[in-house]
């Protein structure tokens, strides 16, 4: 994790990590377990147990979505690629009243890969993020035996979080890589 939090090629650069939020502070030093501390913030997290995608084939795209939709359907989460302005925003929609917004921006081509990556293991932490890092906003997903968890976190102050099943979670990896690459 310390080698991505440098980056990589033209985007390598000094991360300082006193400026990083409190909680990924202490995760990186040891001190906590990061999964732990944010489930207990997200303890009723809803649960998503199903996925839309359009368009679900390979055609190009200037915008693609995939919404994933919690079974009582008061909660949403839609990712949207627009693929000309290479941009990833994520929306979490309770009981179609309230949305959160996270806009990602330019995700490095190593960033999504090693993201990729990183969700195909049985178990973990794997974030997602642009080279600007806690910067701006980003994600991070805790790989667990039942779901996965997605937490959402802004430098604007907001946070949000849902459980993806693990059939859903890997339609969404499916998905975007084949979106990005």
């Amino acid at each position: 994790m310390l080698r991505d939090l440098g980056g990589t090629g033209s985007l390598r650069r000094s991360i300082k990590l006193d400026q990083a939020p409190v909680t990924i502070k202490q995760f990186l030093r040891g001190e906590i377990d990061l999964d732990t501390e944010l489930s207990r913030r997200f303890a009723n997290a809803p649960l998503l147990t199903s996925i839309g995608r359009a368009p679900e084939d390979t055609q190009p795209a200037s915008r693609a979505t995939a919404t994933m939709i919690s079974q009582d359907q008061a909660a949403t989460l839609t990712f949207d690629i627009y693929a000309d302005q290479d941009l990833l925003e994520a929306t979490f929609t309770l009981n179609h009243m309230l949305a959160l917004r996270f806009y990602l921006p330019e995700i490095g081509k190593y960033d999504k890969r090693r993201w990729l990556d990183l969700m195909r293991r049985e178990g973990g932490v794997a974030f997602l993020w642009t080279s600007q890092r806690w910067d701006e906003d980003y994600l991070i997903f805790v790989i667990r035996p039942h779901f996965v968890r997605m937490y959402a976190f802004s430098p604007h102050r907001f946070e949000a979080s849902v459980r993806l099943g693990h059939h859903v979670a890997g339609l969404l990896i499916n998905w975007l890589e084949m979106r990005w690459f």
